[in-house]
């Protein structure tokens, strides 16, 4: 395994599929397959690749999810159902000091739904299977 800390503007998620997320107190885990990174992120230099592994958010202040889930077969699908929102701790405004907030967005796997995801958090690593 492989950790790399921050660069996360330099990562496209757009085409990503995204696991559940894993909470342990304030820190929370998202499995990541088909991430993408962009020019100037360290991982760029053997040329663009799609990376699977996990978003480690440490000192999470807020983590909430927009779910649209997919009616019938995503590749094909026959609507949306209504958007819903999950918030995957309570929140803690006293955590909220030093955090930076994180957007992405992608293919969210169970249920089968696009996701729009913001986490407030102190710190983000990205882990890369190797």
């Amino acid at each position: 395994m492989k950790y790399l800390s921050e660069n996360f503007d330099r990562l496209h998620f757009t085409e990503s599929r995204l696991g559940n997320p894993v909470v342990e107190g304030r820190t929370i885990c998202i499995p990541v397959h088909g991430v993408l990174p962009m020019m100037g992120h360290p991982l760029m230099g053997g040329g663009p690749r799609l990376l699977s592994g996990k978003l480690l958010f440490r000192g999470v202040a807020t983590s909430r999810r927009g779910v649209t889930e997919y009616i019938g077969d995503p590749k094909n699908p026959d609507g949306f159902k209504d958007e819903y929102l999950v918030e995957d701790l309570p929140p803690n405004p006293s955590e909220s000091g030093d955090c930076r907030m994180y957007l992405f967005e992608g293919l969210f796997e169970d249920p089968v739904a696009w996701v729009d995801w913001d986490v407030l958090a102190e710190s983000f690593e990205l882990i890369i299977d190797e």
